[in-house]
């Protein structure tokens, strides 16, 4: 690919974006597949390399340097990303942004967190991680998880019996975060364990409880 762009003069002026769209386990924590919220299945890669053109200079430094950024972005950025770059305005309804301040070194107002979740019937679970550490919560059964990723990164060892103070924290966050759903997940600043669920939103037009 990078050959074929380079061949017909527009490498230098191509965004180029390797991701993916969920990871497989590969028997990490004994499973396989995706839909836990391990890092094995919700990490992913994302590689930006962006055209010599882009305004993203960081004080002084070249645009082309190679460097990471350690704030947390979901795939839900990248249309808003591409938007930025062609100089297109985002369309107000998308919820993601574009990570070109970062790219900048702007990451002031830059979300604390992301937040995932996943419809498993029996196991399905709701997330937060602000890339240092993350939370866990089975919404069927009430089971609580807490990482430390910057020191555990394989998610080996829960300390959610061991950080009360933590894990509270971030009870709450994710109790703001579902507050209002339809599914009743969270309540007075609660969460509610065991409600009825669906994998589609009856605001989509489908809803099957399971």
């Amino acid at each position: 690919m990078f050959q074929a762009l380079y061949e017909n003069g527009v490498l230098d002026n191509t965004a180029i974006v390797f991701t993916s769209d969920h990871g497989e386990m590969l028997y990490d924590h004994n499973h396989v597949a995706k839909g836990l919220p391990f890092d094995s299945s919700a990490r992913l890669p994302f590689i930006l390399r962006l055209p010599k053109s882009a305004d993203v200079h960081q004080a002084g430094r070249a645009s082309q340097q190679m460097r990471q950024i350690d704030q947390v972005i979901e795939l839900r950025d990248l249309l808003p990303t591409f938007c930025d770059l062609a100089g297109v305005t985002v369309p107000e309804h998308i919820d993601g942004r574009s990570i070109l301040p970062l790219v900048r070194g702007e990451t002031d107002g830059w979300r604390p967190y992301l937040h995932g979740e996943h419809f498993l019937q029996a196991d399905s679970n709701q997330w937060l991680t602000d890339g240092r550490e993350k939370y866990v919560w089975f919404s069927q059964t009430g089971r609580e998880l807490l990482f430390d990723l910057e020191n555990d990164p394989d998610e080996l060892h829960d300390l959610s019996g061991e950080e009360s103070q933590r894990v509270e924290m971030w009870r709450a966050r994710l109790a703001e975060e579902l507050e209002g759903r339809e599914e009743g997940f969270a309540q007075n600043g609660a969460l509610v364990v065991g409600r009825p669920q669906s994998p589609t939103l009856a605001g989509a037009g489908i809803y099957r409880e399971r």
